[in-house]
């Protein structure tokens, strides 16, 4: 199954741009982007798409969402490194929003249908 890749362009206005293998699909809103890619493949295949988002939701609560920030800048700050705890703190949270992006997805797909 082929991985798209669809990213923000810009944060202040609806634009973006789907990926896969060197295609490339600009769009207003994230499907526009996603079908103007798929309309330039040879043998178009039903991609996964997993959506994951950068701010909180019923999914994702907003304690979670900050104190995954909060793990994730210490890690990645030169001066703090995680400590045993806080490490499998992160990775949980990391577990948790990969759940809640499945269930996003598969939200997404019941309303389609």
């Amino acid at each position: 199954m082929s991985q798209v890749i669809v990213i923000s362009q810009d944060e202040t206005r609806d634009s973006y741009e789907a990926r896969l293998n060197g295609t490339h699909g600009k769009g207003a809103t994230l499907g526009a982007a996603l079908d103007q890619l798929l309309n330039q493949l040879d043998d178009p295949q039903t991609p996964l798409l997993l959506v994951r988002q950068n701010c909180p939701d019923h999914f994702f609560t907003q304690k979670n969402f900050e104190r995954l920030q909060e793990l994730q800048g210490k890690a990645k700050s030169s001066l703090e490194s995680l400590s045993p705890m806080e490490t499998t703190e992160l990775r949980d949270l990391i577990a948790q929003e990969f759940r809640a992006t499945i269930q996003r997805s598969d939200a997404l797909v019941a309303q389609a249908a």
